[in-house]
């Protein structure tokens, strides 16, 4: 079972898509400044077959504000995804239990977003960073290049000291989705092995946090009978 859990184009075509390219299900990340949508986003996706979606709130705000959000959505969000780009957004979420992904952590300069401090954090706090396929179609040339230096100096953090990690299409439509084996070939190419890759696409953070929403929930591994 392969999980897409960081697409941002609209539902309907997003699951018509993953279905032909071989998902199980996808995640629809919704701005957290057009949450109003919210209903309406859920209201499609429940009316579709075959294809598991989950809705996530991608936080893009400022750092300060991050923990006291993504605390107060937490039992009602199947997936908390935070959009980082400076090292306060980095590790702001990164330290914040509430949040389940860390999308864009690349710094502005073209520099890695993140180093070893920030890798444990994510380690500890089990936030995981996603590698978004989409960056690197959308780069060319030396930013492509310098793209690919960051994600695999990322990927080695990520590696030595045990974060998790997604991969992902990041897709802003349904042209930009890719099928599961193009992002495992993506995981491998930034050093990671097969099984870690497939590891980083089975969806394993949508089944805790559905728990959360289930009523009985108390905290990881306690349920009330």
């Amino acid at each position: 079972m392969f999980y897409d859990l960081h697409i941002q184009a609209d539902v309907e075509k997003a699951a018509d898509i993953a279905k032909r390219l071989g998902f199980s299900g996808i995640a629809v990340a919704v701005p957290w400044a057009n949450r109003a949508a919210l209903g309406e986003i859920r209201a499609k996706a429940k009316a579709l077959k075959g294809m598991d979606i989950a809705l996530g709130i991608e936080l893009q705000t400022r750092a300060n504000d991050i923990p006291r959000i993504a605390k107060s959505i937490r039992r009602q969000s199947e997936l908390i995804l935070v959009r980082g780009g400076t090292e306060e957004l980095n590790r702001a979420a990164l330290e914040t239990p509430e949040v389940d992904m860390l999308v864009s952590p690349n710094l502005q300069n073209g520099q890695c977003g993140i180093n070893h401090i920030l890798a444990r954090l994510g380690a500890k706090n089990n936030v995981a960073i996603a590698f978004d396929f989409l960056e690197i179609m959308q780069s060319y040339k030396k930013t492509r290049s310098q793209l690919l230096s960051c994600w695999m100096e990322t990927a080695r953090f990520v590696r030595k000291y045990k974060c998790p990690f997604v991969l992902s299409s990041g897709a802003l439509n349904e042209w930009d989705m890719r099928a599961p084996s193009e992002l495992i070939a993506f995981g491998k190419f930034l050093g990671f092995d097969e099984k870690r890759c497939k590891r980083a696409l089975d969806g394993g953070i949508l089944c805790e946090n559905r728990k959360r929403l289930g009523g009985k929930w108390v905290m990881p591994g306690v349920e009330v009978e």
